[in-house]
């Protein structure tokens, strides 16, 4: 069970790029900030195979760094944009929803089983959700389009799939090589990103230091989390990674002073959860 504590380092980092994203779109340069993210990712997961001496590949790897690239990328679009025309709060609510997704597949599919500690932290999970949505309805500043609805959910899809292609790839034995899968992963993207960004114009200098610090919470967490989802059960790991959102909420109440008690609840509640998942 040791791979569930490699899932709440990986939740710390995933929040944190998560919170990173929201300080980026600020600044409305999306490409540079995208771009940044996977050249930097790309070099450090390139780091790491010749760190752990991961040298090895085969078309397994390939396969799975491509479907996992254009997965990630097409929901880290989304995202971004989900969060530049659309309330913070609400696009983590929706994305927050996407542990729906691999929970169902590990039950259903896999035969995985959560045990009564596990089953208590999702429902302690399920109360988050719905005080989420309170909270964010509660105030009227809170707004979202249609279009930024419509993003959130093709994030919402897009990196609720991640997980089980993991599983899939490692159960029938082509995912034999997590560094190089998350380098081609990276490299794919990025290439993907700078053909659809060719013919734009990318010069904003504020998106580099968070996009180079998002990129390598981003590699280091999707590591951790590549590691788990395939040697651990996609159910567990995902209910953990879906309280990425802890971060951002945190940074919300901070920076932009966005600040009740009924958060204070739900972080609360949420620590509790992820105690209990552990188990």
């Amino acid at each position: 069970m040791r791979w569930i504590y490699l899932a709440i380092i990986a939740l710390l980092l995933f929040g944190t790029s998560r919170t990173l994203y929201i300080v980026g779109s600020r600044y409305g340069s999306e490409g540079t900030f995208l771009i940044i993210l996977n050249l930097t990712a790309t070099l450090i997961s390139l780091i790491m195979i010749f760190i752990l001496g991961a040298t090895s590949i085969n078309i397994g790897d390939i396969i799975c760094g491509a479907s996992l690239a254009t997965l990630s990328v097409t929901g880290a679009v989304s995202l971004y944009r989900a969060n530049a025309i659309s309330s913070p709060s609400l696009v983590n609510i929706v994305l927050g929803l996407n542990f729906i997704i691999p929970l169902a597949v590990g039950i259903l599919v896999f035969k995985e089983r959560l045990d009564t500690y596990q089953y208590t932290g999702l429902i302690i999970v399920l109360i988050t959700i719905i005080l989420s949505i309170v909270e964010t309805f509660r105030e009227r500043k809170y707004c979202m389009s249609i279009l930024g609805l419509v993003y959130s959910l093709v994030t919402f899809f897009t990196w609720g799939f991640l997980g089980v292609v993991v599983k899939f790839f490692k159960l029938v034995k082509l995912l034999t090589n997590y560094p190089f899968c998350l380098f081609l992963m990276y490299l794919f993207e990025l290439t993907l990103l700078l053909a659809y960004y060719r013919d734009k114009h990318l010069k904003s200098k504020r998106t580099v230091t968070a996009g180079a610090l998002a990129g390598t919470c981003s590699c280091v967490g999707s590591y951790l989390a590549l590691i788990c989802y395939a040697l651990g059960e996609i159910s567990i790991t995902s209910l953990i990674l879906r309280f990425a959102f802890i971060i951002p909420t945190i940074y919300s109440m901070i920076v932009l002073k966005d600040f009740n008690r009924l958060k204070i609840i739900l972080l609360c509640l949420s620590v509790v959860s992820i105690v209990l998942l552990s188990m």
